[in-house]
């Protein structure tokens, strides 16, 4: 299993370019001469900070447990669904939920 940088990440905003950190104030990520240039940067920026709460969410649906009675399996993935919906939310700055 990898390890990467514990979080929470998170984006600042230093002139031109977006950082992208841990809680400890550890550079993980520069995106220079970025900020504004193509409109999309602060969801990139924003879904690099979501890396590793993507990552545990798919080690959790990876890993987790899977029934072989229907209904059981049937509840599991609508768990996992709603897992990987919410991860997704947090790393596109949306609501992601299925209303």
């Amino acid at each position: 299993m990898m390890k990467h940088t514990p979080r929470p990440w998170r984006v600042e905003i230093d002139q031109d370019a977006y950082l992208i950190k841990s809680g400890k104030n550890h550079l993980i990520a520069v995106m220079e001469g970025t900020v504004g240039e193509y409109g999309n940067d602060e969801y990139d920026a924003h879904l690099m900070k979501a890396s590793p709460d993507l990552y545990d969410t798919l080690e959790k649906i990876a890993h987790g447990p899977v029934s072989a009675d229907k209904t059981v399996l049937l509840i599991q993935m609508e768990v996992v669904k709603e897992m990987a919906r919410e991860a997704i939310g947090r790393a596109v700055l949306l609501d992601y939920t299925v209303k």
